[in-house]
């Protein structure tokens, strides 16, 4: 983008032409109903659909459903996130599951999730993974879980977004 300044007046030229390509459920995502999205470190793109996760290369779709993967906690993928470890990371109204090594695991508020309703995924600066609930947020360090809710000091219960800072502070929305 060219940026001119004439005056009073701002003219703004688009250098680069842009181009759209759509993706259906006729071209083999698994539902027209795509809820978030993520890229992984080889530009493999990950879609959490209403219907499962399809992941693209850009040549050859492969979808996982509760029907073909077990492990998965839900179909209806609300929060999609590829972690610096390459883990994928969805969050559904069943709990948190993770792509790791061939299959996924599923994280629930019995081994420690503050909520099973999973709004948002996102990853520190340490690699701990935080999920924003309906009923506040957890942070996972691969082993170990820790919940802040409104005891602990946030305002409302749900958290919808979370992003960390370059300084390391976490930042939610609520």
């Amino acid at each position: 983008v060219q940026l001119i300044a004439a005056g009073a007046v701002l003219m703004v030229s688009n250098l680069f032409a842009q181009t759209f390509t759509n993706y259906t459920a006729a071209d083999g995502l698994l539902a027209d109903n795509v809820n978030c999205v993520d890229v992984d470190a080889s530009n493999t793109v990950w879609f959490g659909t209403q219907s499962g996760v399809s992941v693209f290369n850009g040549s050859i779709w492969v979808d996982h459903t509760t029907t073909t993967d077990p492990g998965l906690a839900d179909n209806t993928i609300q929060a999609i996130y590829v972690a610096s470890t390459g883990d994928v990371w969805v969050g559904t109204d069943f709990g948190a599951s993770v792509y790791s090594g061939g299959s996924w695991t599923t994280y629930t508020t019995a081994e420690g999730l503050g909520n099973n309703q999973v709004k948002c995924i996102t990853e520190d600066l340490t690699g701990d993974i935080w999920f924003g609930t309906n009923n506040g947020a957890s942070e996972f360090d691969g082993v170990n879980w820790v919940s802040y809710g409104t005891a602990e000091g946030l305002p409302f219960g749900g958290v919808s977004a979370i992003i960390v800072h370059s300084t390391g502070n976490v930042w939610m929305g609520s």
